[in-house]
């Protein structure tokens, strides 16, 4: 009996035990305060650094704790593909050196969020170190 019970509870534990990695882990809702929050400062970023108005199509967000993975494209204004022309990714996009993704880290400090990182046509994968360099939770990444 004791046998028993302790194999059924070793199967529910080797079941519900990568449930209890993911906790926490959400990506937040369409039109949700804290995903315009998050949106709204990638764009202003964005903007200073491509000197010209953005939008920005979200491929995968997913946050824990205070921390939060964005992952996505750099759009126009009006939501067409972005003209790199007169920004700093002019030479990588002419060069073929660009993809054209973005992928940033940010951390909410004093109940706001704050840029840890970002990396804008990146032809690698960047962020796969970012959980270790900025002691952020690997689960984001994922």
């Amino acid at each position: 009996m004791i046998n028993k019970l302790l194999l059924v509870s070793l199967m529910f534990l080797s079941v519900s035990a990568p449930g209890f990695a993911s906790k926490g882990i959400y990506t937040p809702q369409l039109g949700s305060v804290e995903r315009k929050q998050i949106i709204n400062i990638l764009k202003a970023d964005f903007k200073v650094e491509l000197k010209k108005p953005v939008r920005i199509r979200v491929t995968a967000f997913k946050i824990q704790h205070d921390w939060s993975f964005v992952r996505g494209v750099i759009l126009d204004k009006s939501g067409g593909p972005m003209d790199y022309k007169g920004t700093p990714y002019q030479g990588a996009v002419e060069a073929g050196m660009f993809d054209d993704w973005f992928c940033s880290l940010l951390h909410k400090e004093k109940g706001k969020w704050r840029i840890v990182t970002h990396a804008i046509g990146a032809t690698d994968m960047p962020y796969l170190d970012w959980a270790d360099i900025h002691n952020a939770p690997g689960g984001i990444f994922k």
